[in-house]
């Protein structure tokens, strides 16, 4: 939906909305006495959340599309982490590397503290 009809749809909500509190009120105010005040505020609300649909407002906490750029981007930070890890390591340690993967014994905090410290040093 457009940013226009956006406006146009919103100016139509609060425009029907506000000449049905008049006359909801001024042909009801005899009847309801102060009840007339809770069917302005159901009037209020009414609008409020259709408004709030047309908009959008929810959309930010209910799409998974941004917890999945989110995730996404995350894994490129630490794929650019792990890379920059492996180039300042020299070929023999790149080869020990080799060999604790295959055998399974790769220490899983040396690599976290590596990449905490590479971490450290892009940011200064």
């Amino acid at each position: 939906m457009e940013f226009g009809e956006r406006i146009r749809l919103t100016r139509y909500i609060w425009g029907m909305t506000i000449i049905g509190m008049v006359l909801g009120v001024t042909f009801t105010a005899a009847i309801l006495d102060e009840a007339v005040l809770g069917l302005v505020f159901i009037m209020a609300a009414a609008a409020i959340a259709v408004t709030g649909f047309i908009w959008q407002w929810g959309a930010p906490f209910a799409s998974g599309a941004s917890s999945g750029e989110q995730a996404g981007f995350n894994e490129k930070i630490k794929r650019e982490q792990i890379e920059a890890v492996l180039r300042r390591l020299s070929d023999d340690q790149l080869e020990t590397l080799r060999d604790r993967i295959s055998s399974g014994t790769v220490n899983d905090a040396l690599l976290s503290d590596m990449l905490a410290t590479d971490e450290y040093k892009r940011k200064r």
